[in-house]
């Protein structure tokens, strides 16, 4: 039960205006506005989450191009460098090396948008372009740096498969200085994702 601010006449809550003297809810003079039941507040549409099926068939995709950009580099030093541990990939033909280049920069593309695609079905908005590149550059730079512990660790049994353990320290090198930056990259952009997605929950609310 409510009471009129202005008569202090008994009055339902339910009612906006008072019947002894007129007073309207809102108004100076009205009944307190928290005597009548507002609108609730609007609550939070949920919607289905992404398709499981498009999901799987990312990761698949991912996973297809994560084996061919693999072999890449090894056709590409194959072509520029005959290393004696590098299979010779048909080096009479001139034109191994366009193709090779051409097929390196068609799997990057894949992959890549593969990374992009699953991202944004996980529901990533922030900068998603760079926050692929992120990923992409920080788990392959540490493929680099298990690649390259294979090739130097024969170096301390004797000469192994590989035999070259001072390229294997360089290939680590040149993997840490790229695989460390990009993994403070791709935190700085998880946490911005983070901070972003944080702050469209509380203004729902």
């Amino acid at each position: 039960m409510a009471f009129c601010n202005s008569c202090g006449a008994e009055m339902q809550p339910t009612i906006p205006m008072c019947p002894g003297c007129g007073s309207i809810s809102g108004l100076i003079g009205g009944i307190s506005p928290s005597a009548v039941p507002g609108t609730p507040p609007p609550t939070a549409v949920r919607t289905r989450g992404p398709n499981t099926k498009a999901r799987v068939l990312a990761v698949v995709c991912i996973t297809v191009s994560s084996v061919f950009a693999a072999n890449m580099p090894l056709r590409l030093a194959a072509d520029l460098v005959p290393l004696p541990f590098f299979q010779q990939l048909s080096r009479d033909d001139p034109g191994d090396l366009r193709v090779d280049v051409f097929l390196t920069f068609m799997v990057v593309v894949c992959l890549f948008s593969s990374v992009r695609w699953h991202m944004k079905l996980s529901g990533r908005t922030h900068q998603v372009d760079s926050q692929a590149w992120a990923a992409i550059f920080f788990w392959y730079s540490l493929l680099g740096i298990v690649y390259g512990l294979i090739i130097i660790l024969p170096g301390f049994f004797g000469r192994g498969a590989f035999g070259a353990p001072r390229i294997g320290e360089g290939v680590v090198a040149i993997f840490t200085l790229v695989g460390f930056p990009s993994g403070i990259w791709r935190e700085q952009l998880r946490a911005a994702e983070k901070t972003i997605q944080a702050s469209a929950r509380a203004d729902a609310v």
